[in-house]
């Protein structure tokens, strides 16, 4: 994130206060296809500031947002932007974009900073009303700077490596899924096989070992498409408060189709294959850090947990032992082998179960277990639980 003085302030949408900005107008089909667009610098000075949870009030005829509070002209808009959605998501799932079901997590804390609830982040069709007008911007973006021949950065996703198909289908296979690898270079048979497991007790598992499947998307300039959007050319252009890349690609928007007197940079491929690798690198760490970030918070928060039991899915097998996603709260922790006392158990050949080894008791991934809260580090961002016994209808205890 850039300073606050910057992301939250001047590059950032204020109710009626004109900012600057850089607006991508098109003009769409009743299909959702693009007839034409333009790029400009404009002055934006907008009505209203909604959060999510307003706009998804609204949409569903919930709450106060409903009339009371939303002008007339931002209902509308609101809307045609609704109906819009519908007809870019139906685009999206025919070209066979991924989308995967990973929900992230959602920290409350108190006024003191303190962690007092953890919760799924609830994916609402308000975050996908923005994230369709994203995709349509960040693609018109990249196409007429591509069209320019103008050097900047896109946003690269590579075609999944065969080899880690290869070990996804084989542990989807001893859950009882049928994946095969030799059909995956298809985003369409990949989508239908998402498809295939909503509503199944492994689908996050299998969305996520999935998704570790893929290959990461980059920033370069060579255009490689973007597999998980199925979209041929694509670049980050949406978002100069977060990420560096979009500033980049304003700039050559400016020297190469804007024309408002910058001269174009002399800068060559290597340039900016070394700064799109340096980029990707940074989002990398950033990245981690979030992770680290939140693993923080959720530790400090089952600190206040210690001791009491709690029901929850074998989420995940490695070589040391389980992790166990708990049922009201969004928390995963690690059930450590040494804390299995009646057998000596190891993870089994396709990595979905830990087995004991002389009894042949089997903790599998999407099994119910009741356990205990035992450890909470803060500072590592960790917390260990201990199997009590195989789920009973039964509360937390302490």
């Amino acid at each position: 994130m850039l300073p606050e003085r910057l992301s939250g302030e001047l590059c950032s949408l204020r109710p009626n206060e004109d900012r600057l900005t850089k607006s991508v107008f098109a003009v769409l089909d009743a299909e959702g296809n693009i007839l034409s667009s333009e790029i400009a610098d404009t002055v934006i000075n907008s009505h209203m500031r909604l959060n999510y949870q307003q706009v998804q009030a609204f949409l569903d005829a919930t709450g106060d947002y409903e009339a009371e509070l939303i002008p007339g002209e931002v209902r509308e808009s609101l809307i045609v932007l609704s109906d819009l959605t519908d007809i870019l998501n139906r685009r999206r799932a025919e070209r066979g974009a991924l989308d995967f079901e990973l929900p992230e997590t959602r920290i409350i804390l108190d006024k003191n900073g303190r962690p007092k609830d953890i919760l799924k982040r609830v994916r609402l069709k308000s975050h996908r009303m923005v994230e369709e007008l994203m995709l349509l911007a960040n693609t018109a973006t990249a196409s007429a700077l591509g069209e320019a021949k103008a050097p900047f950065l896109y946003r690269s996703h590579d075609t999944p490596d065969s080899e880690k198909l290869e070990i996804f289908g084989d542990i989807a296979q001893s859950l009882g899924y049928d994946f095969r690898p030799s059909l995956a270079e298809s985003q369409i048979y990949i989508k239908s096989f998402l498809e295939s497991l909503r509503g199944k007790r492994h689908e996050r598992i299998l969305n996520m070992l999935l998704l570790r499947s893929m290959k990461k998307a980059v920033y370069s300039p060579h255009n490689l498409g973007h597999y998980g959007l199925a979209l041929p050319t694509y670049a980050h252009f949406t978002s100069p408060i977060r990420r560096y890349p979009d500033l980049i690609l304003h700039r050559q928007l400016n020297r190469y189709i804007l024309g408002n007197g910058a001269s174009p940079e002399n800068h060559d491929i290597p340039y900016y294959e070394n700064l799109g690798n340096h980029l990707t690198s940074r989002e990398i760490t950033t990245d981690s850090a979030e992770r680290d970030s939140v693993k923080m918070k959720i530790a400090e928060f089952m600190q206040a947990h210690l001791g009491e039991e709690f029901n929850g899915n074998v989420s995940g097998i490695i070589p040391i032992g389980f992790f166990v996603e708990l049922d009201e709260y969004f928390v995963e922790g690690l059930v450590h082998v040494s804390s299995l006392d009646d057998d000596y158990y190891e993870i089994d050949e396709h990595g979905v179960a830990m087995v004991g080894r002389n009894k042949g008791r089997r903790f599998m991934i999407g099994d119910r277990v009741m356990v205990i809260v035992a450890r909470a580090d803060k500072e590592r961002g960790e917390v260990d639980f201990m199997v009590v016994e195989k789920e009973k209808n039964r509360g937390k205890r302490k």
